[in-house]
């Protein structure tokens, strides 16, 4: 009895194996089909006009994110402010990222049950940082929250989410 459900079991999975097997697909380009011969596709004109490749370097992306203007106002109507000048006679400075935003960030972990605020580019004394961010926090939320220092990569990871916060304080400094 169990050599034929044995059996009846193999012959279902040899069954189902050689359904799902697909054909070969010639998925290289070297192996691929021409669609139509090459005579029938136009000729391609190469230019070195360079009124005409004015139009095509419009299309092509910006190798770098370009300086903000300089602005007499505080804060401009999409709600991005630049550095101020105070923020330099701080003991420590906290960055902007490649575009010119601040560099806090929100992370959450394992489906929302762990939050983390991540604060990275810090130069200067990290340390300090840290007692100012603590104190802050706890004077606003009345609670103590854990403060990793990644002196090397100049980065503070605070538990939980209190990004409110920190952008109060960064925006405060003027970084």
């Amino acid at each position: 009895m169990s050599l034929q459900v044995l059996g009846r079991t193999l012959a279902y999975a040899a069954r189902r194996s050689a359904l799902s097997v697909q054909p070969a697909r010639n998925s290289s380009y070297l192996g691929s089909t021409v669609v139509d011969p090459l005579k029938k596709y136009p000729d391609v004109e190469v230019s070195r006009d360079p009124a005409e490749w004015r139009f095509v370097e419009r299309l092509l992306p910006m190798k770098t994110v370009p300086a903000p203007r300089s602005s007499t106002e505080t804060t401009l109507p999409s709600g991005w402010r630049p550095t101020y000048a105070k923020s330099l006679n701080e003991p420590y400075f906290i960055g902007r990222s490649r575009n010119h935003q601040p560099s806090v960030y929100l992370k959450i972990k394992e489906r929302g049950f762990q939050k983390f605020t991540i604060i990275k580019f810090i130069t200067g004394d990290i340390w300090r940082l840290k007692e100012d961010l603590s104190k802050r926090i706890e004077e606003r939320l009345g609670l103590k929250h854990g403060i990793h220092v990644n002196e090397m990569y100049g980065k503070l990871v605070i538990t939980g989410d209190v990004y409110n916060v920190v952008m109060e304080f960064y925006d405060e400094k003027g970084f």
